[in-house]
């Protein structure tokens, strides 16, 4: 790859060959970085199903985002209860479904995300002072969702 001449190094022909093809690396490695790999590059559509608690919470920052990294992606969010989205993921309607509890399907890739708290709230001017919920009708999700 190299010869030594008068006290110097120079490359052989093979050397410069392989120069060569190393600086065609180099340049497909930019060309891969800046039309592939770079989020300002990443275009298209996602069709994201979220549960409605998801939907109230932190969906909002993380479209945001989203929106800021891949600013030619187009999200479209569908909004309904775990059955329903479920068997949207699994017939190819939704790209990615955001749900409080995995998809124990063999099809389906579930990734575990941080826990996220829920609490019950009341009026202070319905509250008990040793802390018990009085019989009061409480809004929630249907069954089985």
């Amino acid at each position: 790859m190299f010869e030594r001449r008068n006290a110097s190094l120079h490359l052989t022909k093979r050397g410069e060959l392989l120069l060569r093809h190393a600086e065609q690396f180099v340049h497909l490695a930019e060309l891969v970085d800046r039309d592939v790999t770079d989020p300002q590059g990443a275009e298209g559509h996602l069709q994201l199903g979220v549960s409605e608690t998801i939907a109230q919470c932190w969906l909002p920052e993380l479209i945001k985002k989203l929106s800021h990294i891949y600013p030619n992606l187009a999200v479209e969010i569908n909004v309904d209860i775990f059955t329903v989205l479920r068997e949207a993921l699994l017939n190819q309607k939704i790209d990615l479904a955001i749900l409080l509890g995995p998809i124990l399907e063999f099809s389906v890739d579930n990734i575990k995300l941080p826990a996220f708290e829920l609490a019950w709230y009341i009026g202070s001017v319905h509250g008990d002072p040793n802390g018990t919920f009085p019989k009061l009708p409480v809004a929630t999700f249907a069954r089985n969702t």
